[in-house]
């Protein structure tokens, strides 16, 4: 429970500095925040589906939500805190980047035959920092579960979120659990809160050291998934760090976007049960984001 609260603590520490050093200018009017969550709603009600958005502005701790405080399943959104608690291992020194680990060829999933060829990995011998890569660029369903066996599984995430005081959110299945059964995707949730918190905290906290935290972050820019999501309507060479989850009806994006001040816009849209084709999803998820930056650009 120390823990818990040392680095909760800290990093609400930090937040306000930043909060207090930035001028009210920099955050929302009350009519600008009411019109854009008009904005979202419209958005919102023009897909047949359950959206969650929670948005903040990092430095001036301005926010808004829109669901936020409802459950979504998170799909591979899951795979940014599995990192985190993966890269606090390495911090502790319980292992090391440059491990090898043995993928056994039963566990590589379809369509990642290729990824994890003996041509790219020989006797199918991978590193801990390869595996990171693949889940956090690739979106790796077979990294991440390696990753997850790593941690002696699922129930194991749980102490990772309490280091941080993230209770709203739960991690209880691998991705291969979920594809025998893709109710169980439901057991896996968070809210966009929750996620857009954890977001601000994994970004502007010390619950990583500098060299994992930024590893982490890098990652995350160099995504190659959801292009047509958070950066589909963003002005070209926007830096976007974001993962993002799909599957059974769910449409998800989260991530951090550096504005043209070089203030960061933490932003979390959820979309799930969707009745839609997923051209619909991703324009909306693109249109939110893009709103939000139209606003707080402005500051």
């Amino acid at each position: 429970m120390h823990r818990l609260a040392t680095y909760r603590t800290f990093a609400l520490f930090l937040f306000a500095i930043l909060v207090y050093s930035i001028p009210v200018s920099a955050q929302l009017t009350p009519k600008e925040r009411d019109s854009l969550r008009v904005n979202i709603n419209r958005i919102a009600q023009r897909i047949n589906a359950r959206v969650g958005v929670s948005i903040s502005l990092i430095e001036a701790g301005d926010s808004l939500s829109y669901r936020g405080e409802e459950r979504f399943p998170m799909m591979s959104v899951y795979k940014f805190p599995i990192a985190i608690a993966v890269l606090k291992e390495l911090d502790r020194g319980t292992t090391f980047m440059e491990r090898y680990l043995l993928l056994p060829k039963d566990s590589i999933y379809t369509g990642e035959e290729e990824t994890y060829s003996d041509t790219n990995f020989p006797g199918g011998k991978i590193t801990i920092g390869q595996l990171l890569t693949l889940m956090l660029v690739q979106s790796s369903n077979t990294a991440c579960d390696q990753l997850l066996y790593l941690l002696k599984g699922p129930a194991n995430m749980q102490p990772y979120l309490n280091d941080l005081d993230i209770q709203d959110m739960a991690i209880a299945n691998t991705e291969k659990e979920i594809n025998i059964d893709s109710l169980l995707r439901f057991d896996n949730w968070s809210t966009p809160d929750e996620m857009r918190g954890l977001l601000a905290i994994a970004y502007t906290g010390d619950y990583l050291s500098k060299k994992n935290h930024d590893f982490l972050w890098d990652k995350m820019t160099e995504t190659v998934v959801g292009a047509n999501r958070i950066k589909g309507l963003l002005p070209k060479n926007t830096v976007v760090a974001h993962r993002t989850g799909t599957g059974y009806g769910s449409y998800n994006d989260a991530g951090i976007i550096t504005l043209p001040s070089g203030k960061h816009l933490a932003i979390v849209v959820f979309i799930s049960e969707a009745q839609e084709n997923p051209e619909k999803c991703n324009e909306a998820i693109a249109r939110i984001a893009k709103l939000a930056w139209d606003y707080y650009s402005r500051h």
